[in-house]
């Protein structure tokens, strides 16, 4: 029953559609593929889609290793360069924006969503196109499930562990905040090179002040190896001139 189309080889085995008016357009076909059993979606003489017996799907992609795997000329928007555009089509507000989640079994035969990666309208001014990226992880019986872990600003700021979904109040004059981990720490540094004697791990401070274009060193927190035995070290702090 239905409707069933035949033909000889790869070749002749497929539906094709073709605009003939008000000139002969391009042709797209649907071609079966013996033996292989995956199904093309070509353009002319060019493969646009491939769907895999496997369920692999390809766009741009003549045999896709990957479920999903997409290939092409990238657009470009600044320094940006992307083949995929994820759209959010809520109305305009605060926190709108396109996204991915990475999920997996966490027990057998249920999948939850482990993290995410989104990008999301910094304000609620219309015309106003000011983003930010978030990448989140799940806590098992968190609140919010998904929690923004990493956020970077339009200015380029960045927020780490601090929480929060949808501003970044307080970061627009300063390049990095880092929120206390559940040990207490806030950063830790790390060097791990050999032991030597003189050897130092720390936090610097550097800028411009003189108009020079090169950077000054203003003032620096170091912790430095004492002796060539144990764990002996001192904490130091120095300024710049």
């Amino acid at each position: 029953s239905g409707l069933h189309l035949t033909g000889d080889d790869n070749t002749k085995s497929k539906l094709t559609l073709t605009n003939s008016a008000p000139s002969t357009d391009n042709t797209w076909s649907l071609h079966p593929i013996y033996n292989g059993q995956d199904l093309l979606l070509n353009e002319d003489s060019d493969t646009r889609v491939t769907f895999q017996a496997g369920g692999n799907v390809g766009i741009g992609v003549i045999s896709p290793s990957t479920s999903l795997q997409v290939q092409g000329i990238p657009t470009t928007l600044g320094d940006a360069r992307y083949v995929v555009r994820l759209e959010d089509n809520t109305a305009m507000a605060a926190g709108v924006g396109g996204g991915i989640v990475f999920s997996g079994e966490y027990i057998v035969g249920t999948q939850a969503i482990f993290a995410a990666i989104w990008g999301e309208k910094e304000n609620a001014t219309s015309d106003n196109s000011d983003g930010q990226l978030h990448l989140g992880t799940r806590k098992n019986g968190g609140s919010p499930a998904i929690s923004s872990d990493l956020v970077i600003s339009s200015e380029g700021n960045v927020r780490i562990g601090v929480g929060g979904t949808t501003t970044i109040t307080g970061l627009t004059q300063t390049n990095l905040i880092v929120g206390s981990g559940t040990g207490g720490e806030i950063v830790a540094y790390r060097d791990d090179n050999a032991g030597v004697e003189g050897d130092f791990v720390g936090a610097f401070l550097f800028g411009n002040d003189d108009n020079s274009g090169a950077e000054d060193h203003f003032a620096g927190m170091y912790g430095k190896i004492v002796g060539t035995a144990g764990n002996s070290m001192s904490l130091n702090f120095a300024s710049g001139s």
